[in-house]
């Protein structure tokens, strides 16, 4: 797993501190051989693969923000249960700590999430809350932004909600069997509801 920074460029002078961090955090997604993710959420189509359509929008409209991406094998993450979530959050957090120095570590955060990314994202602000460690990281956060993120699990056991994503995406993984709600209901996360605002989205629900 990997905090990468997008934008600016490591190498690129922009006469000034970033006035917010963007952090994404990508669904379901592969290592690929090369041990390289290639945090498909936040690509452009085929046309453009490398380009992450969230650097781009920040520079046509001069945002003044650092776009941080985590990469990581969400496969393997939620394959295995919540305690994998866990350690997982736990290491984006330490990630998080690292790349935000001195003088980064009051500017405001932003998460985006996308489909089970946005799990991770409300695991890691709960383990931030329970200790000294990281807690500067979840003071820091000023907003949410969910796409496609299940926030309920369903009142019934019903395939297809990461049955299916699992079934399709690699048949070979195992899926957490028997269902665990717990990688969708992140104990201690409606407790911090109100330290934070969050991004409208038809297609997910807190």
């Amino acid at each position: 797993m990997s905090l990468r920074q997008i934008y600016p460029d490591l190498g690129q002078n922009r006469g000034g501190q970033a006035s917010i961090d963007l952090i994404a955090v990508h669904g379901l997604d592969f290592v690929d051989m090369s041990g390289r993710c290639l945090a498909s959420s936040w690509r452009e189509p085929l046309d453009k693969p490398e380009e992450f359509w969230l650097a781009a929008f920040i520079r046509e409209h001069s945002l003044g923000a650092r776009l941080l991406s985590h990469e990581f094998d969400s496969v393997v993450t939620f394959g295995t249960g919540p305690e994998s979530v866990s350690r997982e959050a736990d290491g984006l957090l330490h990630q998080i700590s690292t790349i935000r120095s001195t003088a980064h570590s009051h500017t405001p955060i932003i998460f985006l999430s996308h489909g089970l990314g946005g799990i991770l994202v409300k695991q890691a602000l709960v383990n931030a809350s329970q200790g000294d460690q990281y807690c500067g990281i979840k003071n820091a956060t000023r907003g949410l932004a969910f796409f496609g993120t299940p926030h309920r699990a369903p009142p019934h056991r019903s395939p297809g909600v990461i049955e299916t994503i699992f079934s399709l995406a690699s048949p070979s993984t195992p899926v957490p069997s028997p269902y665990n709600p717990e990688l969708i209901m992140v104990q201690g996360f409606r407790d911090q509801l109100e330290d934070y605002q969050f991004a409208p989205s038809e297609r997910s629900q807190r």
